[in-house]
Formats: C-alpha cells, sequence, structure tokens
C-alpha cells in the first residue's frame, strides 16, 4: 500500500516538474526576423512591426530587415506601413515570417455623401470636399463653419462680427449675384436650408462642400452658390458608449487701436489750434476741461465698455444599439459672454437619431433636432462712443453709480456707459427652432430601393427691445422706446428617391429618380410705441407705453418649390466614369411662364492610374484621376411675391368736410417677366495619391458664367410716383464671371509605429477672379461702395486715391492744384490724378478722378494645418493667410482733425515737425469732411497672416484610464486668434478679419478642455 502512495507522489511529482519546465521553456524568449517588402518585391524601410496587444515593437530597416522578440509561439505580429495594408500573423513554429504588404486605397473607398447619395471617393466626378468630425471639432466652437476656415479650398468663411453668438459669412467660389443670395444651400440630415448654427459641432460625423455645377446640379435652383452637406452621428451596434466634451475659456485681448490720454491728447488739442495761429492753453482749453486736467480726471472709455468675456460648452452623447436599433442622443449647452455689457448668448440643444431595421428589405428611422437661444445683444455703436468721447470727467459717482453727463465742459453729452444702467437699454432675442425628420427604406432586391422622407424645421423667435429715455439711442429724443416682434417660421419637405444600382460585368450602372417638394411659410408681428411709463417693464408690458403714437405692423409669406431630376452614373472597369443629371424646378415666387427652368449637368473621370501605361509608375502613383464637369444652376432667391405690385394706405384726401382714405402703390413693384439667374460652370480637377498614399493632391480650375442677374432696380423718376417715394422692381439686368484656382495638399511628414512621432501637414489654396461682365444700361453710378462698373467685381470700391499728403516742401506744387474748386496746401491729403486730359489743369473732381481702389474679397487664400503627435501627446497650429482684399476701415473716418473730441492713439496726423504721409493735419477750424478726398483714407490693403489656432493636448493611455472604467480621455489647450500680421502698418493695432467695421472686435480665446468617453 505504501509502495502504491510512493508511486503515485512520484508520478505527481515527476508531473508537476515537468509542467515547471515546459513554462520555462514557454517563457524563454523567441527571436523572429525577416523582410518586409511591397507587392512590387521592393524593401519597405521603415514598416511598423508590433506584437499585438502590446507596445513592443521595432521598424524595419532600410533593406525592409528587423528582427523582434516574443513571449512564445501564440504570438502575433502586426505589420503596417502607412497606405499600406495591414498584416497579422502567428508566429507559430517560424523563426523566419517575410512579409509581403500591398498598397491599399482605404483612402480611396472612403464614402462622401452627395446629393440624395452617397458614394466612393474613387467614384467622384466632381469637385467635393470632406470634413471629417475630428477635423470640426478640433477647434473649440459652438459654430462648425468656424471651425473649417480655411481647411476647405474654395470656401471664404468670414466672421460677421465678433459679438457673442455672431455667425459667419460663407462664400463658395466667389460672389455671383449682386442682390440675390449668394449664401450656399445647407443641408442637414436631408433637410433642405436647416440653420447650422444649432447644429452642436460635436454630434457631427461628417462635412461635404459641393462646389462644382456637376455637384450641386441635382439641387438645381437651391445648389447655384454651392452646397454644405452635415451628417450628423448615429447610433452603432455593440456596446453602449457615453461621451463627454467640454471646455471653458476667456474672450479677450481684442486687437483694437487704444485712445489717446494725457500729455498726448492735449498735444493733439494743440497741434490743432496751432494750425489757425493760437497757442494760448486759456484758449485752447476751457475752464471745464483745465479743471479737470489739475484734477487729472483722465478716463479711459475704451477700456470702460470693454469686458473681458468667456465662453463654455458642455456636451453629452450616448452611441447605442443592437443588431435591428441603432441610437444617437445628445444634449448640449453652450455659454458665451461678450466684450460688452449684456452682449451673451446662450444655447441648448437636444438631439434624437434613431435607426431601425424593421425587415430584411425595410429600414426606417428618425432625426430630431432642437435648438433653444437666448440672447442679449449690444448696439454697435458702444465702442464708437468710446472712441469719440473726450476722455475727461467722471464716470462714476461716490456710489459706484453711472453718471449719465459726465464730461468735462460738455454738460450735452451722455455717457458711453449710459447703456450699462440697468434697464436703460435691452435687447433680447428668445429663439426656438425645432427640425424634425422620418424616412423609410425599401429595398426588395439587392439592386434596387426605394427611400422617402419628410420633415420638417419650426423656427419660433421673439425680439424684445427697449431703450429707455437716457439710453443712447434715445439721447436725441428724450423719450423711451419699446418694440416686441414675434415671427415662426415652417418649412417643410418632402423627397422620394428611387434607386437603380446594379453591376453588369465591367459596367457598373446607377440611376437615382427623384421628387422633392418644400414649403416655407412665416408670419411676423410688430409693434413699436414710445413712452413707457416704467423702465423696468421693458417690453413686456408694451400696453404701458403710448398707444396713440404706436405703430403695428404684421406680415404673412409663403412660397413652394417642386422639383424632378434624375442622375445617371456610368462606370467602365472602375476606369472610365460619367455622371449625368437633370433637374427641373418650379418656384411659386416667379410669374407664370417663367416659374419652371431646367438644369442639367455632365461630368466624366479617367482613372489613369489604372492604365496599362501606368504600369512602371505604380511604385509612386497610387492614384491619377482626371475629372471634366459642366452644369447650370439657378437662383431664384427674390423677394417673395416680387413678380405682383402691392398696395398700401396713402395719405386722406379731403372733399369739403369728408375724408376719403387713398391707396398707393408700394415701394417695390412687381415684375411679371422676372424669370430665373443661371450660372453655368465649367470644372477640370485632378486627383493625385503618391508616395503609398503619403501625398495626396486636389487641383481644380473653373469658370462660372452668370447671367440674367437678379437685381432690386431703382426705377427712374418718370415711373411715377407721389414724389415722396422711389419705386424699384426686381429685373433681371446682367451677367457675372468668376474663375479660379483650388488646391489641396496632404502630407504625412512622418510616420512611426506605435506611440512613434508623427507629423501630417494639410495646404489649402483657393484663388478667385471675378467681374461683372454686363448691366442692363452699363456701369452703375453710386458712393464708395455701391457703384457698379462693367469689368470690376460686385463688391468694389471706388473713389479717390490717396497717395500721401502734401508736405512743406511741396507747398509750391500745391499750390498750383485745386481739389473740387478748393485751393491745396500742405498738409492736405494729396489725391492721385487719374484723367489724362482735364478740361482744367491741375484739377482734381470726382467726373475725371474717381477710380477703382479695390475689391472687398480675397485675390486668394491659404490655409496650412500641422498636426503632430508623440506618444500622448498632440500638437495642431493652424496658420490662415487671406491676401489682396481691401477692406473699409471704419475707424480711419473718425479721425477729427478738429481735436475736440477722443481720438485714437495711432492718429500718425501730418504736422510741419511730423511730415506723416498716413492723416492730413490737424487743425481746429477743419473737421475732416472739409479734407476733399478724405473718404479714401478708409479704404486699405486688408492683406493679413494669422497664426489663427494652436491646440496642446494629452491623451492619458488606456492602462491608466481603465482602471477608473473610462475609455479616453483627453485634455488640451487652445489658443485662437493668436497672432496676426497685416500688410498695411496702418492696421497695426486691427484685426482686419473683422472687415474694417469698427464695432465689436474680435477677440483671442483661451480656452481648457477636457474629451473622455465611458
Amino acid at each position: 500500500m505504501e509502495k502504491k502512495r510512493f508511486a503515485l507522489a512520484w508520478r505527481l511529482l515527476c508531473l508537476l516538474l515537468g509542467c515547471i519546465t515546459s513554462v520555462n521553456v514557454m517563457a524563454q524568449p523567441l527571436s523572429v526576423s525577416g523582410v518586409i517588402s511591397d507587392d512590387k518585391g521592393e524593401p519597405m524601410a521603415g514598416a511598423s512591426i508590433v506584437l499585438k496587444g502590446s507596445t513592443t515593437g521595432t521598424i524595419a530597416d532600410v533593406d525592409g530587415t528587423y528582427t523582434i522578440a516574443v513571449p512564445n509561439e501564440q504570438a502575433e505580429l502586426v505589420f503596417s506601413f502607412v497606405g499600406m495594408s495591414t498584416e497579422e500573423v502567428l508566429v507559430g513554429t517560424r523563426r523566419t515570417l517575410n512579409v509581403t504588404l500591398t498598397a491599399e486605397d482605404n483612402a480611396l473607398d472612403e464614402v462622401v455623401v452627395i446629393g440624395y447619395g452617397a458614394v466612393k471617393k474613387r467614384d467622384l466626378t466632381g469637385s467635393v470636399a470632406s470634413v471629417k468630425s475630428g477635423d470640426i471639432v478640433a477647434v473649440p466652437s459652438a459654430d462648425p463653419m468656424k471651425a473649417i476656415q480655411g481647411k476647405v479650398a474654395g470656401i471664404d468663411i468670414t466672421p460677421t462680427s465678433g459679438e457673442a453668438g455672431a455667425p459667419v459669412e460663407i462664400l463658395i467660389r466667389g460672389t455671383r449675384s449682386i442682390n440675390a443670395s449668394n449664401k450656399p444651400l445647407f443641408i442637414i440630415d436631408g433637410i433642405q436650408g436647416g440653420r447650422y448654427e444649432d447644429v452642436n459641432p460635436a454630434d457631427i460625423a461628417s462635412l461635404e462642400v459641393l462646389k462644382d455645377a456637376s455637384a450641386t446640379a441635382i439641387y438645381g435652383s437651391q445648389g447655384a452658390n454651392g452646397v454644405v452637406i452635415i451628417t450628423t452621428k448615429k447610433g452603432v451596434e455593440g456596446k453602449t458608449t457615453v461621451s463627454y466634451e467640454g471646455y471653458y475659456g476667456i474672450n479677450g485681448l481684442a486687437k483694437y487701436p487704444s485712445t489717446l490720454s494725457g500729455d498726448a491728447w492735449m498735444q493733439m488739442r494743440r497741434d490743432a489750434y496751432a494750425a489757425n495761429g493760437i497757442t494760448d492753453d486759456n484758449v485752447i482749453f476751457s475752464s471745464e476741461e483745465q479743471e479737470a486736467i489739475r484734477n487729472n480726471q483722465w478716463v479711459n472709455w475704451e477700456d470702460e465698455v470693454m469686458e473681458t468675456g468667456t465662453q463654455q460648452s458642455h456636451s453629452v452623447s450616448v452611441r447605442s444599439g443592437s443588431e435591428k436599433t441603432q441610437t444617437f442622443m445628445s444634449g448640449s449647452y453652450y455659454k458665451e459672454k461678450g466684450l460688452f455689457y449684456n452682449d451673451d448668448a446662450e444655447r441648448f440643444t437636444a438631439r434624437l437619431n434613431i435607426d431601425k431595421t424593421v425587415s430584411s428589405w425595410v429600414k426606417a428611422g428618425m432625426y430630431a433636432q432642437f435648438a433653444y437661444w437666448d440672447k442679449d445683444a449690444r448696439k454697435g455703436w458702444v465702442l464708437n462712443n468710446a472712441v469719440s468721447t473726450l476722455p475727461l470727467g467722471t464716470p462714476y459717482d461716490e456710489n459706484g453709480n453711472v453718471v449719465l453727463y459726465p464730461v468735462a465742459g460738455q454738460p450735452q453729452t451722455l455717457s458711453p456707459l449710459a447703456d450699462n444702467i440697468e434697464n436703460s437699454a435691452v435687447n433680447n432675442t428668445k429663439q426656438a427652432n425645432t427640425s424634425i425628420k422620418a424616412y423609410v427604406d425599401i429595398a426588395p432586391v439587392e439592386w434596387l430601393s426605394f427611400r422617402s422622407s419628410a420633415g420638417g424645421t419650426f423656427n419660433f423667435q421673439r425680439i424684445g427691445i427697449f431703450n429707455s429715455a437716457n439710453s443712447i439711442s434715445q439721447r436725441d429724443t428724450k423719450r423711451s422706446e419699446t418694440s416686441i416682434e414675434n415671427s415662426n417660421e415652417q418649412f417643410y419637405t418632402w423627397d422620394n428617391v428611387l434607386n437603380f444600382k446594379k453591376q453588369f460585368g465591367e459596367h457598373g450602372l446607377n440611376i437615382t429618380a427623384l421628387t422633392s417638394y418644400t414649403r416655407r411659410v412665416s408670419d411676423v408681428s410688430k409693434m413699436i410705441a414710445p413712452d413707457q411709463q416704467q423702465s423696468s417693464y421693458l417690453f413686456y408690458n408694451i400696453g404701458a407705453a403710448d398707444a396713440t403714437q404706436s405703430t403695428l405692423y404684421s406680415n404673412y409669406v409663403g412660397t413652394e418649390t417642386m422639383s424632378y431630376a434624375g442622375r445617371v452614373d456610368y462606370n467602365l472597369m472602375g476606369r472610365y466614369l460619367l455622371t449625368a443629371s437633370l433637374r427641373a424646378d418650379g418656384a411659386s415666387p416667379l410669374a407664370e411662364g417663367n416659374k419652371w427652368a431646367y438644369f442639367p449637368s455632365i461630368a466624366g473621370a479617367w482613372r489613369i492610374s489604372d492604365e496599362a501605361f501606368m504600369a512602371g509608375a505604380q511604385d509612386k502613383i497610387n492614384d491619377l484621376k482626371l475629372r471634366v464637369s459642366y452644369g447650370i444652376t439657378g437662383n431664384a432667391a427674390v423677394d417673395a411675391y416680387a413678380t405682383q405690385s402691392g398696395v398700401q394706405p396713402g395719405d386722406r384726401m379731403g372733399f369739403g368736410d369728408t375724408y376719403a382714405a387713398t391707396y398707393k402703390y408700394k415701394q417695390l413693384l412687381g415684375n411679371k417677366d422676372l424669370t430665373w439667374e443661371k450660372s453655368a460652370t465649367v470644372d477640370i480637377g485632378v486627383d493625385l495619391t503618391m508616395f503609398n498614399s503619403r501625398l495626396n493632391l486636389v487641383a481644380d480650375v473653373y469658370n462660372t458664367n452668370t447671367t440674367d442677374l437678379l437685381m432690386k432696380r431703382i426705377l427712374p423718376s418718370s415711373a411715377g410716383g407721389d414724389g415722396k417715394t422711389t419705386f424699384q422692381m426686381w429685373q433681371n439686368v446682367g451677367a457675372t464671371n468668376n474663375k479660379g484656382l483650388e488646391i489641396t495638399i496632404n502630407t504625412v511628414n512622418i510616420e512611426q509605429p506605435g506611440d512613434g512621432w508623427h507629423w501630417s501637414s494639410a495646404l489649402t489654396f483657393s484663388g478667385n477672379k471675378e467681374k461683372i461682365v454686363s448691366m442692363y444700361e452699363g456701369d452703375i453710378p453710386g458712393d464708395e461702395t455701391t457703384t457698379l462698373k462693367e469689368g470690376y467685381p460686385v463688391k468694389s470700391f471706388f473713389g479717390y486715391k490717396k497717395t500721401g499728403i502734401w508736405q512743406l516742401d511741396e507747398a509750391a506744387e500745391a499750390a498750383k492744384w485745386s481739389y473740387e474748386n478748393k485751393p491745396v496746401q500742405p498738409g492736405d491729403i494729396k489725391i492721385a490724378n487719374m484723367s489724362d486730359v482735364d478740361t482744367v489743369p491741375y484739377a482734381i473732381d470726382r467726373d475725371h478722378d474717381w477710380t477703382y481702389l479695390g475689391q472687398a474679397a480675397p485675390k486668394w487664400l491659404l490655409g496650412f494645418n500641422n498636426t503632430v503627435s508623440y506618444k500622448g501627446f498632440d500638437l495642431n497650429v493652424y496658420m490662415f493667410v487671406r491676401w489682396g482684399q481691401m477692406i473699409n476701415y471704419e475707424l480711419a473716418g473718425r479721425y477729427d482733425p478738429t481735436g475736440a473730441n477722443g481720438q485714437l492713439a495711432n492718429y500718425n496726423y501730418w504736422t510741419p515737425t511730423n511730415p506723416s504721409n498716413d492723416y492730413p493735419a490737424a487743425n481746429s477750424s477743419r473737421p475732416l469732411i472739409n479734407y476733399v478726398g478724405y473718404t479714401s483714407l478708409n479704404f486699405i490693403d486688408g492683406s493679413y497672416f494669422k497664426l489663427k489656432t494652436l491646440t496642446l493636448g494629452y491623451t492619458f493611455p488606456s492602462k491608466w484610464i481603465s482602471k477608473v472604467k473610462l475609455e479616453r480621455l483627453r485634455v488640451y489647450f487652445t489658443a485662437n486668434n493668436l497672432w496676426t500680421v497685416s500688410k498695411s502698418d496702418l492696421l497695426d493695432d486691427y484685426d482686419p478679419e473683422r472687415g474694417g467695421a469698427s464695432s465689436y472686435p474680435l477677440s483671442r480665446q483661451f480656452v481648457f478642455g477636457v474629451n473622455l468617453d465611458f
């Protein structure tokens, strides 16, 4: 018995020792080596080899060889290289592993959303740019379009102001129309005309910009100015993911000229009086001003009215789904406080996207979004008043309250802070916007599908404004004014799309047919009344104002469109691609006989890289495609009922003691001949991918001719009227032309395996040249900003051209000249003589010497984006150039040569001892308007370079955050509008991206943020 026990124990011991030995043997690292090459047999130097599930890895050397230690034969190695397929190989008993990597076309297989469908990038025939979610949220902003500024060639995005919640202006390939809309069409989850400002950027999955007529003609009249398609995120099958994205930052350090104060301001006043031979301070300064100077009562009104703003954003989303149902839900809160008192904006959004698989051939879904805005605004004159107000006085009393009339020696001058008093000036907008869409997809067979989708947007808005008798806006009337406006807009859309897609051997055919119906209804009611009884009522009790002097207004507008369209996509061997489409659009605002128009397009593409003669170059050229397209789009964006003449009440007539009502035509007369504005575009493009997808280039040249321009024309007096009314009429008046070049280059400069160095760059270039080709009766004269001339851009500036300031040593020459029959002397503005043959020698006048000064649109744009990462750190640097545009610099026009009031410190004005060429002489008896050519001071070359955004982030390793049940955690710091260099020295203290406006300057933002996934 004991022998048996001993034998059993011995066997167990041997078994245990055997297991230990086996484990020790397996634990000994194995060495695996080999050669990595491409599908042509060339060694892949720099290829990555990583032990799957770990950070252990190495890089292939110059001849493609590698050696790596693995723990056991069950280990798997991952072989990868940029632009090549990724291979995973089990080690097993092999100690030599030679691997071949093939070039992958993942980028070409990427799906791009187009009109009423989606295609792979390799099959695109039109000019379409795609921006993905990561690039949109890389810039912390409540506005998704601000985030893509300069990142898409051909689209010019500029801020409308620095006001809290202000939108941007968007132009795709320049200005075509004179009076009709130049805004692109927005499609948000298939709903036309949506408000992109309401979309939380964190909810966006992709954003596509359709630029050429081949891409936009499927939208007909609505696609004339380009199309922006926003697709929001959807649910995904599998584990539920909860994400949070939030940031908080400050808005401040606005680039804006400071004001003169102290000795500098006193010197300007003295210089102004010295020009008239006055040097006695008792004459130059009033007794009140002298007393304030003695008491050191200097006031920087600019600093007083400007505050430090803030912004914050918080967004939570949930993505989940089963095999049958996928759901995406999100909610967000955004708040921005601007640079002034009562300048702020709040936005709440909520989104619910549901996709449901009903059966193997039926799918349905619903996308819904709600956005609520609450905005308080200040009038743009706040900063203008601060700049021009005398910098002497007492802004606050001993209790810290605003003094209404604080300016020394100017008892009638209202304080720039008057609107900061509670209930003095309130401008509040509340807006609730809802979008909803439901769809059903039916696919009875694999090659045929039908989608019907219906949706709508419902916008409700209330604007309440109250200005007390002591507010800045009422400083002349000294009477309060109250107004309230309620409006609601409803937009309905119903699309039906039938799609046939089938492959016949080497032939691929995709046919799309659709109908689209839209209806827009809006009604507005408004009441304005003076003399509100209590300031605390604001606009909430307008009945307490003087109803006998109130103004009532209401309006109702309804429009409809109906469209039919078809598109055929054909490809031969995936190498020769052809797309043709035709859309018929009908629009209710136009008159009978002109309501319908047809918009065709055709495009072809040749994938040259697939040809046999390119076989020798395929080691360098991964993809090369040539695109050519032609198409026509239209524009009917005119006032509703523009073909009808309306009437309105006129002055009462008297017959003895009896009064009779009269009616007269409204200012806008109808035009039953009004027809569509049409744009025909030719586009030639090249798509090139090289060096294993490390270099990608997309280039387009285009030429757009727009005819039958829609313009609201002022009619001559012979059209009739009562002497008080200038009649206007929408007419088709002429033609414009836009031509340009667009280039996008994406490069992978450094790519190391694992968490090694990565550096990628993206460069976009856009050049556009626009001009008016013809007008109905030649040039249309106007002022400096409204003149229209054939051969020049729509938005051009005309006027006297300033060449400098007349200097003392030019006195004899200046004496020969007359400007508009006025003598010229040193210190005056020197104006260019533009006429070769003057009726009067040495004479300057508007008829002969007004000239083209410049254009509002840039000649070219350049965006340069760089992203560098190492381990968990990432750095993004984005630079932007806008060149060749002229701005109307309003602050130059606020220069006051008399020195009577406030002045900016950068007014480098002429004096006998300061021979400046910037601003004319200070003169106490000559206000700026008395200098001939004074408007020429405003028009300045606004070209600039800007370090737009800098972001530094860190993503925590998963092994750290997994302990607290997090899947991802990233923190970052972003600086926006960081540094600007202007071409003109006159703009050194101003951010020219603002476009020349003196109100609401652009501020710098410094933001701290966090992104995390549960």
